[in-house]
């Protein structure tokens, strides 16, 4: 008679066993179901998504290039401003050497020579009087 409970308690085991299966399956089934209607309503959308991303992305990628070039261009005229910088520099340089100073000694000899009249110009005045 224990026998017969055992197999008894056995077989309602299975039963409810396979009861929650075929509930578990139906909700599996629920959830395939729902899964592929939300993939067909994704589709059309996945298309032009993916081709604006394209788009995107190669505009990105012409900017990009367009900044880098930029960026060389600014960096060869730092460059070149420096180097006008070191020009003009050197220019100055030797026009001071040049001409800047020639003309001061030559002002200077200028006035030695009007100071020069003077006092001769004054001692001839004053041995005259």
């Amino acid at each position: 008679m224990l026998l017969t409970y055992s197999v008894v308690v056995i077989a309602a085991v299975m039963v409810l066993t396979c009861l929650a299966l075929i509930v578990t399956l139906f909700y599996i089934i629920r959830v395939a179901k729902s899964v592929e209607r939300l993939t067909e309503t994704i589709r059309p959308h996945i298309a032009p998504i993916s081709h604006d991303i394209t788009l995107i992305t190669q505009k990105t990628a012409t900017i990009m290039e367009s900044v880098q070039r930029q960026t060389l261009m600014i960096e060869e005229s730092v460059d070149n401003v420096r180097a006008m910088s070191r020009s003009v520099r050197h220019f100055e340089e030797n026009l001071l050497d040049k001409m800047a100073l020639p003309f001061v000694k030559l002002s200077q000899m200028g006035n030695a020579m009007v100071r020069g009249f003077e006092v001769v110009y004054n001692r001839l005045t004053r041995k005259n009087d």
